[in-house]
């Protein structure tokens, strides 16, 4: 069995649905969670409730500029859209990606970071009032190449700046690693780093509860009636229906590091003397 390949395993995952079938991403395998389009729809619902439950910790200038790590099949391109940014730069690692994207939001600029110019563009169009990582760095296996997207994301934003990410913060074990696309950090390997660069947490917000748990194998996260439950709940429309209403109202009130929940987003600001540190 071959090793993991980022650009290759991204490359054929949006190959492997047509263009008319991606749906902002619900349709591309490996993309969102969901073993259907439905639970992934479902998914994607309550990632957007606790977004804009994350915004409201936040005052982003009017039109501002955004830049995305991860664009994907442009879920968040549509999503920070209402905010009228004057300029909004997405990115995947994808070229087949960057081409739909480019073609479905003409407006917007997007690149390949598999390109090896793509950071000095995204450089020279900065710096951004907002940078988002949402689900994509745990999709970067190798800690280097992680901590250098981090680290980019970081410089990329300006001072008095947002920084948004969403993982689950907690390790992981990861079953067979040399083919795995997903490693999940713990919370202290990106505060180290966000303090390097002159970032301080204001928000963490949990996005699941009972949703998007692993219900099946030696890595369930329940055992007996609860999995039943919720594997039965989440294989039905109605069922989800259930789970979203229920998920959106603990995560609202349920701890932020709760490790129950799976996936949470991350709010950091850039301190406004960042420049002026050496940043």
């Amino acid at each position: 069995m071959p090793n993991y390949k980022a650009n290759d395993f991204w490359e054929k995952s949006h190959l492997g649905v047509a263009s008319e079938n991606v749906n902002r991403g619900f349709g591309v395998r490996h993309v969102g969670g969901g073993e259907s389009d439905v639970e992934a729809a479902a998914l994607y619902r309550l990632r957007e409730i606790n977004a804009n439950r994350v915004l409201r910790k936040c005052s982003i200038s009017s039109h501002p500029k955004i830049f995305e790590l991860g664009s994907g099949g442009g879920f968040w391109v549509d999503f920070f859209h209402r905010l009228n940014p004057a300029l909004f730069f997405g990115s995947d690692l994808s070229p087949t990606a960057v081409a739909r994207l480019r073609s479905n939001y003409p407006d917007d600029k997007f690149v390949s970071v598999a390109d090896d110019e793509a950071w000095l563009q995204i450089k020279q169009a900065g710096p951004y009032d907002l940078c988002l990582g949402i689900d994509v760095l745990y999709h970067i296996v190798d800690d280097a190449i992680w901590e250098r997207a981090l680290k980019n994301l970081c410089s990329n934003c300006k001072a008095g700046g947002w920084l948004l990410l969403a993982d689950y913060f907690f390790e992981q074990p990861r079953e067979l690693p040399s083919i795995s696309h997903v490693k999940h950090r713990s919370m202290q390997t990106y505060l180290n780093i966000l303090d390097e660069q002159q970032f301080r947490v204001v928000h963490i917000q949990p996005i699941f509860y009972f949703l998007n748990r692993i219900v099946s194998g030696p890595w369930k996260d329940h055992n007996g009636l609860t999995t039943l439950i919720l594997r039965w709940l989440s294989g039905n429309r109605i069922g989800l229906i259930a789970l979203v209403a229920a998920d959106s109202l603990i995560t609202r009130l349920t701890r932020p590091m709760t490790p129950v929940s799976k996936t949470r987003f991350l709010l950091a600001q850039k301190r406004d003397d960042a420049y002026q540190s050496g940043t």
